[in-house]
């Protein structure tokens, strides 16, 4: 996720409207006094409002400054990577405005202060109202990329739907309800996610393309994380179910929402399960004895004690994923070198660490905060959903919209082909990504 910088554009949209009036201070009618001096008024000013759009990048060394064209309204004109355009005697009503960027290398990291968003595509919607000030903040990051040589495929959360992103389209699989975590079969002909449709979250199946979308779980209790086993078979999850409240156990079902059984029970916040590739354990995340670790554990839950410590040196809230080599497990730890204005005690970042818990290694650099890996296929580069601006960290989980990195091993990013305000990816099976 690092190595390369991403950066950031503003753009605000302001404004301002008065209303002319006049009273010129003279008698009127018969009854009328002597004439007064008449009030000096200030010439009116144009009616309606104004849009002010205010655009900052940051770019990292040896990338060229973008140039952008900025649309308001379906008409066009140039805006540059650090600079302010104000139009005046706007009308009240609905603005439509688009920053289209002349790089390859530049992506939209986040908006701000809008009424309404077309999520991924730059397009914004602004609300001139008379007498009143409107703003609204974009963020813009330009950095070197690599490309893959093949495309790849993901499964992401935009707006709390699922989507497919693929060949720089994405495909709504998912309409209804809060949709999350999805993760795809070994074959990538299946999709099992998490969605409240029901009232609360349960685990479903559906097809590559959004089809036959199917309940596995049905239960009054949180069911949530599905991962698939590595040959298809079995799906294992998290639940309260069955210890309640805020302590979750990790349980496994047959791919037909069958045969569910638990196979941790210690009463602590297990969560977050990864089937290893060779089908012999899964690993999870547990706060058990209070610190927060990656552990691993049998499928079957015969296992006395209840699974193996890895490392406790990880993020609480974070997830893991096993390579397909079953070799390695990426997952998010603080890393505390990372120190910026916007991150004074460091930010997450992704590691990978061998299956044992030996040898953790930074893979992404940089103040930006980082979540959800997931590997390409062939195990050479991983994705993940960032936040914020790598150089400087301006922005948070809560201020920016989330993007998809990919990093490889050697630091460097790739192309990830995905709009931003996407999250939670899950690379398809299938997809290749060598290069």
């Amino acid at each position: 996720m690092r190595i390369t910088r991403n950066y950031t554009s503003t753009v605000f949209v302001t404004l301002a409207a008065f209303a002319a009036g006049c009273d010129t201070g003279l008698p009127v009618g018969p009854n009328s006094e002597a004439p007064r001096t008449p009030e000096v008024i200030p010439p009116p000013t144009a009616p309606g409002g104004s849009l002010e759009i205010t655009v900052s990048t940051s770019t990292e060394d040896g990338v060229p400054n973008p140039q952008y064209t900025m649309w308001v309204r379906g008409k066009a004109s140039s805006i540059g990577p650090n600079e302010t355009v104000v139009t005046s005697g706007l009308s009240a009503g609905d603005y439509s405005v688009a920053l289209v960027f002349n790089s390859p290398n530049c992506f939209l990291l986040s908006s701000s202060n809008i009424d309404t968003e077309d999520f991924g595509t730059g397009r914004k919607v602004a609300t001139v109202r008379e007498g009143a000030r409107t703003q609204v903040g974009f963020l813009v990051a330009c950095y070197e990329l690599r490309e893959l040589k093949a495309p790849p495929e993901f499964a992401v959360v935009m707006g709390w739907q699922i989507q497919l992103a693929a060949g720089g389209l994405l495909h709504e699989l998912t309409s209804n309800g809060h949709n999350q975590q999805p993760a795809w079969s070994p074959d990538g002909k299946r999709i099992a996610f998490t969605s409240d449709r029901d009232g609360n979250s349960e685990i479903y199946v559906m097809n590559a393309d959004g089809s036959n979308q199917v309940r596995l779980t049905n239960n009054p209790s949180p069911d949530e994380s599905p991962t698939w086993s590595p040959e298809g078979s079995r799906i294992a999850f998290t639940s309260s179910r069955d210890l309640g409240g805020s302590r979750f156990a990790i349980y496994t079902m047959n791919a037909a929402g069958g045969d569910q059984i638990r196979i941790t029970s210690l009463g602590a916040a297990d969560h977050s399960p990864s089937w290893s590739p060779d089908g012999k354990r899964i690993a999870f995340i547990s706060n058990r004895g209070g610190v927060a670790g990656i552990w691993t554990i049998a499928p079957d839950g015969s296992e006395s004690p209840e699974g193996k410590l890895l490392t406790t040196d990880i993020s609480a809230g974070s997830s893991l994923a096993w390579s397909p080599d079953g070799r390695r497990i990426a997952f998010v730890r603080r890393d505390k070198a990372a120190v910026g204005s916007a991150s004074p005690g460091g930010r997450d970042a992704i590691f990978i660490m061998n299956g044992d818990g030996s040898g953790a290694a930074l893979v992404n650099s940089g103040f930006h905060w980082a979540t959800s890996p997931t590997w390409s296929p062939d195990g050479r580069q991983i994705a993940f959903t960032a936040v914020g601006d790598p150089n400087t960290g301006v922005c948070g989980w809560v201020e920016c919209d989330p993007y998809i990195e990919i990093a490889g091993e050697d630091g460097k990013r790739y192309r990830s082909v995905v709009p931003a305000s996407a999250e939670q990816p899950a690379w398809r099976p299938q997809s290749s990504s060598t290069h």
